[in-house]
């Protein structure tokens, strides 16, 4: 929609939530939705900022900040060059936001985001559950169906959805498996073969 002409607010757009809540797959859905994963004009992700504890990053990243809001040029000492940082946007996640710098915090906009209803998981595992069923056209009405949906989220007890995503590819993987073992010992009908 803006052809790479956007210009973003200068702040870092931090998104907090508990793991597994699909901070990441956001940000970089939204980079691919602006056209700026090119180098020119990029989006820059800086995901689980709270886990930089080295108090030098820490420093340069404060800086980097506050250079990017005043609207400066970050020179990179490595490759001797300029930066532009203007048509940059940078993204940060962060998991335990308890657990981010204070002085980090205090250079980044912070949005933190509400935890995922029972609804919304279950409609977020029946979309992944749909992309793994396509795969398999020969197992009539897929290889996961409503019921395991419903019965992993009864057991697995977790805020976002990856141990539960991690469970549906684990179901996947165990088909792939049953599948191919299943045709390596299927009896051909030449017995030469």
């Amino acid at each position: 929609m803006t052809q790479g002409r956007f210009w973003p607010k200068r702040e870092v757009i931090c998104y907090s939530s508990a793991p597994g809540m699909g901070k990441t797959t956001f940000v970089q859905n939204l980079a691919n939705a602006m056209g700026r994963d090119c180098s020119k004009n990029p989006v820059i992700l800086l995901d689980e900022l709270e886990k930089v504890e080295d108090k030098e990053i820490q420093k340069h990243l404060i800086q980097l900040f506050q250079d990017y809001k005043a609207g400066k040029k970050f020179t990179d000492k490595y490759f001797q060059t300029e930066i532009d940082l203007s048509h940059i946007t940078f993204f940060a996640t962060v998991n335990y936001i308890d657990d981010l710098d204070l002085e980090l915090k205090k250079e980044i906009d912070i949005t933190e985001l509400p935890d995922f209803t029972d609804e919304e998981k279950e409609k977020i595992l029946k979309m992944k559950a749909d992309e793994i069923n396509e795969k398999y056209p020969e197992k009539k009405g897929g290889i996961i169906n409503e019921r395991i949906i419903k019965e992993i989220l009864k057991q697995i007890k977790e805020v976002g959805v990856r141990q539960a995503e991690r469970a549906l590819r684990k179901i996947e993987e165990e088909y792939i498996y049953t599948k191919n073992n299943n045709e390596k010992f299927t009896v051909t009908e030449n017995p030469s073969e």
